[in-house]
């Protein structure tokens, strides 16, 4: 039975989403199994990731766009991977050895799973959000059982990167691209839903249909593609290379 292989497309750069979306429809449709046409939730799915890439890359090869909306989207990158660097670290102590600091994760994990998907907001309520985030370690239960782990570095970048892009943002200069910025990152976070519904949507079919030839070769359609860009984000991070990955706009 084949199964979608895995692929985080949230590290995907925006333009590299907008062409790892474009690939996969591109490659589904060029199967002419069909189900294409036979089966109406496929046929809505591509559709919708049709239209939605549209507009993503519409938004993000914006010809006019402001230079203030660039570095807008680098602020809020910024703050985007403090937000993945401070859940990563505070998951590290889930496993710890130390009762005292796998009770501290427990604690904090009530408060983290209510912000975690802060990132996916428009950059005004992410920037709210994230005060009440840092608002809320400061105070009981969270205060004290911070203390018994090692995240100061991160609580510090998350308050240092936040304060970094409002204070960018409330530049009068830059009020003219805040439209140009919302769009592209509300535009990320719905396509990548999008993405991911169409994902589990064909994995399940595969799944429930094991052994039909024709699922089986849209799966395969797509892995061919995943895989390519899996290649892609490893060459990224492997040793040597002197470019860091950029964090995409809406995670």
């Amino acid at each position: 039975m084949e199964k979608l292989n895995s692929l985080t497309a949230s590290r995907l750069q925006n333009l590299e989403f907008v062409q790892f979306v474009r690939d996969t429809v591109n490659d589904v449709t060029g199967t002419n199994v069909s189900l294409l046409t036979q089966d109406v939730p496929l046929g809505n799915y591509l559709n919708a990731l049709t239209a939605g890439v549209d507009k993503l890359e519409l938004a993000v090869r914006n010809p006019k766009k402001n230079p203030f909306t660039e570095q807008l989207i680098q602020k809020d990158q910024a703050r985007d991977t403090a937000f993945i660097r401070f859940g990563r670290r505070l998951s590290y102590f889930e496993l710890s050895n130390s009762e005292v600091e796998q009770k501290a994760y427990n604690t904090l994990s009530i408060l983290w799973n209510l912000h975690r998907n802060t990132p996916r907001l428009n950059y005004q309520a992410q920037t709210s959000a994230t005060d009440n985030l840092l608002s809320d370690l400061l105070k009981e239960p969270y205060a004290s059982v911070l203390g018994h782990i090692d995240m100061q570095t991160e609580v510090n970048a998350l308050k240092a990167t936040n304060d970094e892009f409002r204070i960018l943002s409330s530049d009068k200069r830059a009020g003219i691209a805040e439209a140009d910025f919302v769009s592209a990152k509300e535009l990320r976070a719905s396509l990548s839903i999008s993405t991911n519904s169409f994902n589990g949507y064909v994995d399940s079919m595969a799944s429930a249909y094991s052994g039909n030839g024709e699922w089986e070769k849209i799966v395969k359609a797509m892995n061919v593609v995943r895989n390519r860009y899996a290649d892609l984000l490893a060459r990224r991070t492997s040793p040597g290379k002197a470019t860091p990955e950029t964090p995409p706009v809406g995670g």
